[in-house]
């Protein structure tokens, strides 16, 4: 094993002490698995990176699994992640539930919901933390809280500019309904 391999990874990990997870906290995919890049430049998956440095070659054509109990796909700890074959990965993904109802992506969740991440993030809780802690009373992913961490600004602004065509369609007819209103007291003023 290399001394400088292993040292990069260790330093760029979260040891979560409730699962026993290695999270990877450097560069992730869009699907949330870590990513590492080389000296050559080259960039691999973290947790088949790692698995090679402390396990071994991965076999030809195999797959690298999570365990079922393993809560991340950042996690790279070699103790989680064994090889097996394209069937085993569907079975392990559903008695983990990672695979039925998957999380919506953040266009599902509610502004209010949003806000409430962002208050989480804003009080130090990391997307990891925040997807395990349940703080919307539904199954919200790391990925996409990590998305929404990273276009913060873009999204907020979007939900400012849906706020305002929101309050803009309710103004609008009571502001006609009030305008008839006062015609109609008008008109009856210069009746009496």
């Amino acid at each position: 094993m290399e001394t400088n391999k292993i040292e990069q990874l260790i330093n760029s990990i979260n040891i979560s002490r409730e699962t026993g997870c290695w999270v990877w906290q450097k560069g992730k995919s869009r699907n949330g698995y870590g990513l590492v890049t080389d000296k050559a430049g080259t960039t691999f998956l973290a947790h088949r990176y790692a698995y090679e440095i402390f396990r071994g070659p991965i076999p030809e054509g195999a797959y690298l699994l999570h365990s079922p109990s393993c809560v991340s796909k950042a996690c790279i700890n070699p103790s989680h992640l064994r090889c097996g074959d394209q069937k085993e990965n569907m079975a392990d993904r559903r008695a983990a539930g990672r695979y039925d109802n998957q999380p919506a992506r953040g266009k599902a969740l509610t502004i209010a919901e949003r806000k409430a991440i962002f208050r989480a993030l804003d009080g130090g809780q990391t997307a990891y933390s925040i997807a395990q802690s349940g703080v919307l009373g539904r199954r919200v992913s790391e990925p996409q809280i990590s998305y929404l961490k990273k276009h913060r600004a873009a999204i907020e602004a979007r939900d400012a500019k849906r706020k305002r065509k929101t309050v803009i369609s309710i103004l609008a007819p009571l502001q006609q309904a009030l305008a008839e209103s006062v015609d109609e007291l008008c008109s009856l003023a210069n009746a009496a």
